[in-house]
């Protein structure tokens, strides 16, 4: 029920809403993490790794990106943006949440040692760069910088997954 709430409180598109809706996602987040965890410390067969465990780490995957997305509005819709501070730095504070992501998706992924879970991240990653590239051209340092995160994410899931694959 609670993950039927957010999207209705999150398109209020307001501070109050965005706020809210943090709550709600913080829920989410929280319940999937602890499900996740639950099944990681079973023993599964195959059938169950694919059906439990494959899509609780994917399922966080995207309700990380989108608590991250839900606090980035917030912040904004609260005042952390023009004409409050200059527009150049929106830039600098995208591409600072993007590492900040990057930090998040590796640390839980080495940590639980689950890299479908960051291998989410590449997605969301190439979902942003595309955006920026087919609509916002006119912000190339969030461009350069996705293709930087892109490559050093991507070595480390790879990195991961063969890791984890040889063991």
């Amino acid at each position: 029920m609670v993950l039927s709430l957010w999207p209705i409180l999150f398109w209020f598109n307001n501070a109050a809403g965005f706020a809210i809706s943090l709550v709600a996602i913080l829920f989410v987040l929280s319940s999937d993490w602890y499900m996740l965890l639950m099944s990681q410390k079973a023993n599964v067969n195959w059938v169950e790794w694919i059906s439990i465990r494959a899509q609780f780490s994917i399922n966080s995957g995207w309700v990380t990106a989108a608590t991250i997305l839900n606090v980035s509005l917030m912040l904004k819709a609260m005042g952390l943006a023009a004409p409050n501070i200059p527009s150049e730095y929106e830039e600098y504070m995208t591409v600072g949440v993007l590492w900040v992501a990057l930090v998040i998706y590796n640390s839980a992924s080495y940590v639980e040692r689950n890299p479908l879970y960051g291998s989410i991240f590449i997605w969301v990653l190439l979902a942003i760069r595309s955006e920026i590239l087919t609509n916002k051209a006119q912000y190339t340092m969030i461009e350069e910088n996705l293709t930087a995160l892109l490559i050093i994410h991507g070595i480390s899931m790879v990195s991961l997954w063969t890791w984890l694959g040889s063991e």
